[in-house]
């Protein structure tokens, strides 16, 4: 962002303090535009931000949000959603033990990049460009992932994960919409 915009994206936003949450991300969105001629940068941003709140990933800071450069056409594109691995409480050893209460750490997740809360900042996000994740009611983690989660993280991570998807997939339910068939597809798949 520096190199083309001139600035960090913390000082272009920080600009003018008093501009709302919802004007600092069109902002954003209207310079990422300008500067990588991606367009609708505002939908893959709002996916983006609510698939972190599906997750509970706090990690999503500046430096996780790129894009592709192609020098032989001279063009940008959206890059694959990459760093994922901060969600599902995932920092057992200092932020989010396992013998606390999955319940009460989740409820006090700090978002990035733009708010701490990630229903405010994808409420901004929606109003600007509508809701964008959709994720099938019936996804569920399939049992070759949940057999290889537990041989690779042991049964209390494992336990942990299933608990909060299933509670995400409650508090959420704006992103789920209805599947008509069965769908044993894993959550890595369907993402």
């Amino acid at each position: 962002f520096k190199k083309y915009a001139g600035c960090s994206v913390s000082d272009f936003l920080n600009k003018n303090p008093s501009v709302s949450l919802e004007e600092k991300i069109r902002s954003f969105v209207t310079e990422v535009e300008n500067l990588t001629k991606i367009p609708d940068y505002g939908k893959y941003l709002t996916k983006m931000l609510e698939w972190d709140e599906f997750i509970l990933n706090d990690d999503r800071h500046f430096n996780n949000i790129a894009f592709v450069y192609n020098s032989e056409t001279d063009r940008f594109s959206i890059c694959t959603l990459f760093d994922n691995g901060a969600g599902f409480l995932s920092d057992t050893r200092f932020d989010y033990p396992l013998q606390k209460d999955i319940y009460g750490m989740s409820a006090n997740v700090k978002a990035k990049p733009f708010s701490e809360s990630f229903s405010k900042q994808t409420e901004a996000c929606r109003k600007l460009y509508g809701t964008q994740l959709q994720i099938a009611d019936n996804i569920c983690i399939c049992k070759d992932v949940e057999e290889k989660m537990r041989s690779e993280y042991g049964d209390k991570v494992t336990d942990r994960i299933c608990e909060i998807f299933s509670h995400q997939k409650y508090l959420l339910e704006e992103y789920l919409y209805p599947s008509k068939e069965s769908v044993l597809d894993s959550l890595i798949r369907e993402a």
